[in-house]
């Protein structure tokens, strides 16, 4: 699972991976973010959790945050190859991609409303 110590680790790593992959969209961010922002600190999301961002270790053997394991750069071969293609998701992302679909569904419903 990834862990950031504050906001600002946080808006870095988004930088470095988030806004740069082909699942970010503007207005409502990223299936894996939002099931971390969710489920953090969850016993039962934990196993998922460790798989979509796991923690490494650097050169310094410190634990870090390692890539999204979903990551995939809109910069890509396959992008530039066939336009508005997206990698396969991996087996288990279906369920979260749906359920973020859901809640992006919802607060475009609630904004219109206002």
């Amino acid at each position: 699972m990834g862990y950031f110590s504050n906001g600002t680790e946080g808006l870095v790593y988004q930088e470095q991976y988030c806004y740069r992959c082909v699942y970010w969209d503007d207005d409502v961010g990223c299936p894996i973010w939002f099931l971390h922002e969710l489920h953090v600190g969850e016993p039962e999301w934990q196993p998922t959790l460790d798989r979509l961002i796991p923690m490494v270790e650097t050169r310094h053997k410190f634990k870090a945050s390692g890539q999204c394991s979903t990551f995939f750069d809109r910069g890509h071969d396959l992008d530039r190859a066939r336009p508005g293609a997206e990698p396969p998701l991996r087996p288990g992302q279906q369920a979260g991609l749906e359920e973020w679909r859901q809640r992006a569904q919802r607060s475009t419903v609630v904004v219109a409303k206002l």
